[in-house]
């Protein structure tokens, strides 16, 4: 029997790959990359490849929401977790249709409850929360 892969855990994943983007150097990201994912087990890597490949292309313009809803903190003094966990969240909440708006951001929640800082949960709850009233509120999926 086939074991179901949680999406939290992929989520983890992820957030991990995307982390370690931030440090790679111009033309080592390929092959990093296909490294990192080889300690991955294979039923882990569909919906986490999809999490990285998005966010890469669409990294530009999940920023500016970013830049734009966190209100008086500059995009580049938030910390490079809460920055990943804060763009797979958006990716979330603007493209994938079959997750719910409320377990993105709950789920980003956890993530930075996990992997960052005390204050964190609450910062990004903030700015996902914001965001979500303001631009998908209403919105039928």
């Amino acid at each position: 029997m086939k074991r179901q892969v949680s999406r939290r855990r992929q989520r983890a994943y992820a957030l991990k790959f995307l982390y370690a983007d931030e440090f790679l150097t111009a033309g080592t990201d390929d092959l990093r990359f296909r490294e990192l994912l080889e300690s991955v087990d294979e039923e882990t890597v569909p919906y986490t490849m999809k999490i990285v490949e998005s966010v890469r292309k669409l990294k530009a313009g999940l920023d500016a929401v970013i830049n734009n809803y966190s209100r008086n903190w500059n995009i580049d003094r938030i910390s490079r977790v809460d920055l990943n966990i804060l763009r797979i969240a958006l990716y979330e909440l603007r493209e994938e249709k079959d997750v719910p708006p409320n377990v993105s951001i709950n789920e980003a929640i956890e993530l930075a409850k996990k992997y960052s800082n005390v204050d964190s949960n609450r910062f990004i709850n903030g700015i996902l929360d914001n965001y979500y009233k303001k631009e998908l509120k209403g919105i039928t999926r």
